[in-house]
């Protein structure tokens, strides 16, 4: 299959990482692609450094997938007219515009790839036909939990933090994320995601506003207990008290949560293990590219 990539992100934000993740899973399962990136951007960067086709115009075809990964990309897509079957991403969580081009857009894809059930509901609110909609979760790799000893210890002593103690942490957040909340908690700055995941005793992500939340299933992947908010799609991958603790965005529910997990380290061995094992079953980066494959297999089988 020739699958044409469309992403036009400016940052490196959880989409562009799911873009990475999606063409190395597709590329191990023999398909050809290539990606359209915005100039000077940190994706378009990445996937020339991976030795990938990629550019910021179009290339010629012929393609048979166009795959939009963001707003812009979709917009983009449709107005060059593309002839060739279109499936977009939706991973946001505001509703779906109701201007006229906003309608005339989202007639023109094939399918569309929700995020989570409750990006498939703003979907459907907006019209778009329950058929055309399937639910794919984020796909984080799965790390080797072998290597979480040597890599905690050696993190902790360069940042000074003692063996026993009990630190939480977040990772870098946009603006639209309270951070206001996350005083006292540990946030990342390194390129290096796995050795500051394993220094943690728990996870902390909060959202006012949340499609999914792929760094909740990458914690997740790393045996971490997590802490995150109540809203949009989180609640489908973060069962309260199975494998992660569910709050509102106040002080206090933080404060309480965080509390809870300092003192009782088989809770957080439990909610750790639980949550790994249902990332592994349900949001692998190996799931996302097979049941991807399905949507443009169906799509392809729908335009004969």
């Amino acid at each position: 299959m020739r699958i044409l990539h469309v992403d036009l992100g400016k940052e490196m934000r959880g989409g562009q990482y799911q873009v990475l993740l999606l063409m190395q899973g597709l590329a191990a399962r023999g398909h050809q692609q290539a990606l359209v990136a915005r100039r000077g951007s940190p994706l378009l960067k990445e996937a020339l450094r991976r030795g990938w086709k990629a550019g910021t115009a179009f290339p010629p075809g012929p393609w048979d997938v166009i795959h939009a990964h963001d707003a812009q990309a979709h917009t983009r897509v449709v107005l060059r007219g593309a002839k060739v079957p279109l499936v977009v991403s939706r991973r946001v969580a505001f509703p779906v515009r109701r201007g006229f081009f906003s309608r005339l857009k989202y007639r023109r894809a094939a399918h569309y790839l929700a995020v989570s059930k409750f990006v498939k509901r703003q979907l459907l609110a907006a019209g778009i036909a329950d058929h055309k909609i399937t639910v794919i979760f984020d796909g984080v790799a799965l790390p080797d939990l072998d290597h979480a000893a040597e890599l905690r210890g050696p993190y902790r002593s360069e940042h000074h933090l003692a063996a026993d103690r009990f630190v939480a942490g977040s990772l870098p957040t946009p603006a639209e994320k309270p951070r206001r909340l996350l005083t006292g908690i540990l946030i990342s700055k390194d390129s290096e995601v796995s050795p500051f995941l394993f220094a943690l005793d728990a996870f902390v992500y909060l959202s006012e506003s949340e499609g999914l939340g792929s760094g909740i299933l990458l914690a997740m992947a790393h045996g971490l207990p997590v802490i995150a908010s109540q809203v949009g799609g989180i609640p489908e991958i973060v069962q309260d008290g199975e494998t992660g603790l569910l709050i509102r965005n106040t002080a206090q529910d933080l404060a309480r949560a965080l509390e809870r997990l300092a003192g009782d380290a088989a809770l957080r061995q439990r909610l750790g293990a639980a949550g790994r094992a249902w990332v592994a079953a349900h949001a692998t980066d190996a799931i996302m590219a097979a049941q991807t494959e399905a949507v443009y297999s169906q799509v392809l089988g729908s335009q004969r």
